[in-house]
């Protein structure tokens, strides 16, 4: 596992209200603080949508074992 400081998150550009997220022990509503923090033409927003939209799309698997 590899540990970055928050420093550096932060000043590559992950927003802080993510970092908040992410140590959370409740459940904020990442979707709607990521649609707050990115601007709509973002490569990462746009990936993420592309990534759902396919995933829809994606027939869904079994979770039990063959045996």
């Amino acid at each position: 596992m590899r540990t970055v400081s928050v420093m550096t998150l932060l000043r590559e550009g992950v927003p802080i209200t993510l970092l908040c997220d992410l140590v959370s022990t409740e459940s904020p509503d990442s979707v709607a603080i990521n649609r707050a923090e990115r601007p709509a033409r973002d490569p990462i927003r746009l990936e993420v949508a592309e990534h759902a939209s396919t995933a829809k799309n994606q027939p869904k698997r079994s979770s039990s074992a063959a045996g």
